[in-house]
């Protein structure tokens, strides 16, 4: 039998991967844009600091590549 990680369990991962972000599972986000679920993460130190997202998958690698989407959009400045 598979055991899925936590959201808390996620970010934990994701902060080892990624340290100097502070990252944080704030909860499940349901039926928004008709989809089931999103699990919401934000980021409490570095470039995005108090800048949340949204990810289909509580999986530490998908938050890890939207992690990184989100800083290479600021460092752009495509976000602010």
């Amino acid at each position: 039998m598979e055991l899925k990680m936590t959201g808390e369990d996620v970010a934990r991962k994701v902060n080892e991967m990624m340290p100097c972000h502070d990252l944080r599972f704030d909860g499940v986000q349901e039926n928004i844009d008709g989809v089931i679920a999103y699990w919401q993460f934000t980021a409490y130190e570095g470039p995005v600091k108090g800048a949340s997202m949204a990810v289909k998958s509580c999986d530490p690698d998908a938050v890890q590549v939207a992690l990184e989407n989100l800083i290479r959009k600021f460092k752009q400045g495509e976000i602010r």
